[in-house]
């Protein structure tokens, strides 16, 4: 199982608790997994999850002996002229919007 899927799926379950709370309005609305299975908390993952940001720091700029994806020069480890140029290279997510620094 992804780390994220993980993440997410506690996240789902702290979520449900809280939902359960009396909130002094009604949460019958809410579109929720079935039951707070392992299982059925996948299934709404794999249905309901989405971005809803930038995509970065998915090949991620780092010294080869930490297995990231490109140097200094964004050039990808291993494969001569391929060079990755945008913010994918992210080695993490930035404080704020991430059109400026790839332009």
């Amino acid at each position: 199982m992804p780390e994220d899927v993980q993440v997410l799926r506690e996240s789902i379950k702290l979520a449900l608790r809280l939902v359960i709370v009396e909130q002094g309005y009604p949460t019958t609305d809410l579109y929720l997994p079935v039951s707070d299975t392992d299982e059925d908390i996948d299934v709404y993952i794999r249905k309901q999850g989405m971005t809803t940001l930038h995509y970065a720091c998915t090949c991620r700029m780092a010294p080869l002996e930490e297995d990231e994806v490109v140097d200094d020069e964004l050039m990808v480890w291993g494969v001569d002229g391929l060079r990755v140029a945008d913010t994918s290279v992210f080695p993490g997510i930035i404080a704020g919007h991430t059109m400026g620094p790839p332009v």
